[in-house]
């Protein structure tokens, strides 16, 4: 046996066996040290490059994020009719998260429900109400906290909206520590979604609830207006 050496450190051992007794002398073991050596060099490059590499992709989708981020604020920051900024928010996260299937329930503040107020690739009506606690998004509403599904086949908390989705993933949009709706989005494939979309969708949540803050302040000022 020869240990696999790196910057002076054991990251392994290199065994070899034989059935015949004596059958290594002083040769074989030079000879299986110097492999010993090249091969802890090779699996040390290897992993440096693939670390290097796992870098590299995260780099590449924190400036994706960073992007994304930007783009969606620019854009719902603009609209101030609250039912078309719905509309623009089912864009803006269908685009960020490249999903086919996206909702955007709000809070009825007199019930405490969810109501279903926009929804792409869904069968579901609008207005649908979902109670505090219940399914995906009402246990979100609830706890204020994300749900992330990779089989709804094997979630009871699932309620289906339409055949086909098997992940789903749901954020509570808060304002400051209320929560004013859940942001829900579906894919057809399993363990469609990680904790990086996680993240994601979760700043996409925070943009959404100050333009929905902004919007309905808007609206209120010119109702005030016209009086």
């Amino acid at each position: 046996a020869a240990p696999l050496m790196v910057e002076g450190k054991a990251i392994g051992v290199l065994d070899l066996e034989s059935k015949r007794a004596d059958a290594f002398g002083d040769l074989d073991l030079a000879l299986f040290s110097s492999f010993a050596e090249q091969a802890a060099s090779a699996l040390h490059n290897a992993l440096l490059r693939v670390e290097m590499e796992a870098k590299r992709r995260e780099a590449e989708r924190t400036a994706f994020e960073m992007t994304a981020l930007v783009a969606a604020s620019r854009k719902l920051a603009t609209v101030l009719d609250p039912e078309r900024l719905l509309v623009e928010i089912l864009g803006v996260v269908r685009e960020t998260l490249r999903v086919p299937r996206c909702a955007v329930l709000l809070t009825d503040v007199a019930t405490g429900e969810l109501v279903l107020r926009k929804a792409v690739g869904y069968g579901v009506p609008l207005g649908l109400r979902i109670p505090t606690g219940k399914g995906v998004t009402g246990e979100v509403a609830s706890s204020g906290r994300p749900v992330r599904i990779g089989d709804v086949a094997k979630d009871e908390r699932y309620i289906s909206g339409v055949h086909g989705g098997r992940s789903e993933m749901a954020v509570p949009v808060r304002l400051d520590s209320e929560i004013v709706g859940v942001l829900d989005v579906e894919a057809l494939d399993p363990d469609a979604f990680d904790e990086s979309d996680e993240r994601l969708l979760t700043a996409l949540a925070d943009q959404v609830a100050a333009a929905l803050h902004n919007a309905n302040l808007t609206g209120r000022v010119g109702r005030r207006a016209q009086r």
